[in-house]
């Protein structure tokens, strides 16, 4: 208990304390019954009383929201008032990814619709997604099943359908039996999340999968740290349709390649290369007139022109740390 009243100028209790604001005002506030309001707004008197901070000095945890930065020299945390009581509210500035909170106010009765998908989720064979088109329960299934441990090649068979437009496989274990599923079962799929598969998306991998996805549109390759301009060709060639690209944290891609993409994809219109380290300036003066002149949106931390990198795709960028939703 010492340890948590030591005064603020202590830099471990101050990293402390923001690591369990970041958690709740990030993910877990719902989990720890707090209430969210819109835009993913808590209230500040009921952050404080939560029991993760307690024993904590207020005045100290006011002290990190509104004076924690991070490494960018970004605030982590937002403060808003009310204007009609006064009243106010406080929200992560970034990386928020909230869930919905499980059960009923004040209780630890859970929800009706948390009670059917879990049910679900465990006799998941009994159950026909042929003709099931709701992109949002689908992704919920997925990650319950994953939660649970549930998630396997037959369990992804039973639940992919051909109506799918959306795919969010981030934080699931997958094999090239897992691509193959996802190729054959989602020929429709418009959007696809790959992030943080660096452990299998090779170039091979990544263009067998893309062949049974032609109306693919955005697709997010972030850490996939394998690829290389192989997997650019493919992608040009194989997905005519792709208009954002995410590839943040993958680094083995050539600037000539990176280039050559830029100028021949035909409907791009959003590229992530944000942590890219280029050979040389001319490669990101190149790349950044090549997008001016094909409108497209290069976000790169050395971009300084509005036009190409946009303020709002900066911020969004920062927000999602390499997400796409």
């Amino acid at each position: 208990m010492k340890d948590k009243l030591r005064g603020q100028l202590d830099p471990i209790v101050r990293k402390r304390i923001g690591k369990i604001l970041a958690y709740l005002l990030r993910y877990g506030a719902a989990k720890e019954g707090l209430a969210v309001n819109d835009g993913d707004f808590v209230d500040l008197d009921e952050l404080l009383e939560c029991s993760l901070l307690k024993g904590y000095a207020q005045e100290l945890l006011k002290s990190v929201i509104t004076e924690d930065v991070s490494f960018r020299g970004v605030k982590r945390f937002e403060i808003k008032q009310d204007a009609l009581n006064g009243q106010q509210f406080v929200r992560a500035t970034f990386g928020r990814r909230l869930e919905e909170k499980p059960f009923h106010d004040n209780s630890r009765v859970k929800k009706l619709g948390e009670i059917c998908l879990d049910a679900i989720a465990m006799n998941i064979k009994q159950y026909d997604f042929s003709d099931f088109n709701d992109d949002y329960l689908i992704s919920q299934l997925i990650q319950r099943l994953r939660s649970k441990k549930m998630l396997n090649n037959q369990t992804l068979d039973c639940i992919l359908s051909s109506s799918l437009e959306i795919l969010d496989l981030e934080g699931c274990y997958l094999t090239p039996k897992s691509l193959a599923i996802v190729r054959t079962r989602c020929p429709g799929l418009r959007i696809l999340n790959l992030r943080r598969h660096g452990y299998l998306m090779t170039d091979s991998n990544l263009r067998s999968l893309l062949q049974g996805l032609p109306q693919l549109e955005t697709l997010n390759l972030t850490c996939c740290h394998n690829l290389t301009g192989r997997s650019l060709e493919s992608i040009r060639t194989v997905c005519p349709h792709l208009r954002h690209l995410n590839l943040f944290g993958v680094p083995r891609i050539s600037d000539e390649a990176l280039l050559q993409f830029l100028c021949l994809a035909e409907s791009l219109s959003y590229l992530d290369i944000f942590d890219r380290k280029f050979e040389s300036s001319l490669y990101l003066e190149t790349a950044t007139e090549t997008a001016r002149q094909r409108g497209i949106v290069l976000l790169h931390r050395d971009v300084k022109d509005p036009e190409v990198c946009p303020r709002r795709a900066l911020t969004a960028h920062l927000g999602a740390r390499g997400r796409f939703w």
